[in-house]
């Protein structure tokens, strides 16, 4: 019966944890598409370097992205 009763809160703690790392990922990219709007706006008026620069930020929203999809697997299996 503990092994049982720890096991659950052990399960609960896992998935505080993973909850909360998946809000500082979100918010994480969430500021990362705030950042490359001007640069966007730039870059549609033909400006090449921020062009550049949004295709470098892009990257990093894809990896971001990435992880909070990865994060609310974790969620999911952890459950």
């Amino acid at each position: 019966m503990t092994t049982l009763l720890c096991t659950v809160k052990f399960s609960a703690v896992v998935n505080v944890i993973v909850e909360v790392y998946l809000m500082q990922e979100y918010e994480d990219l969430k500021v990362l598409v705030a950042e490359i709007e001007s640069d966007i706006s730039k870059a549609e008026g033909g400006n090449k370097a921020a062009g550049t620069r949004v295709r470098k930020q892009m990257q990093k929203v894809k990896q971001a992205a990435q992880t909070v999809r990865n994060r609310v697997l974790e969620l999911r299996s952890a459950q």
